[in-house]
């Protein structure tokens, strides 16, 4: 069984209507999200990439970010992020970094 993930997808225009538009013509996506580009559902949306490509493309001047956090499976806690723009993609990896012991915040 593939690993489910939540997926978050924001706008460099803030403008949930490419979004929207974007969910009214995809079952897939629109399981995973909500019109406004939040978590909808934890689901598995695995042409997410192919999708977005698309989208990008045919909205070029728009960056199209896409969080995804992996809930189950082998990689479970892992997310990353997926930048779209005018039909190509960046991906990168999301890192967990602590801050360095320090005696003085001891309570």
């Amino acid at each position: 069984m593939p690993s489910r993930k939540k997926y978050t997808l924001k706008t460099s225009s803030n403008d949930a209507f490419f979004i929207s538009r974007f969910l009214a013509k995809n079952q897939y996506a629109a399981k995973a999200l909500k019109p406004n580009g939040n978590t909808n559902n934890i689901s598995t949306w695995n042409n997410h990439e192919k999708q977005l490509r698309v989208l990008s493309r045919l909205n070029r001047e728009i960056l199209f970010e896409l969080t995804i956090e992996t809930i189950d499976g082998p990689k479970r806690g892992t997310f990353w992020k997926k930048y779209f723009l005018d039909g190509k993609c960046q991906k990168a990896k999301g890192k967990m970094v602590f801050d360095e012991f320090d005696p003085n915040k001891l309570a």
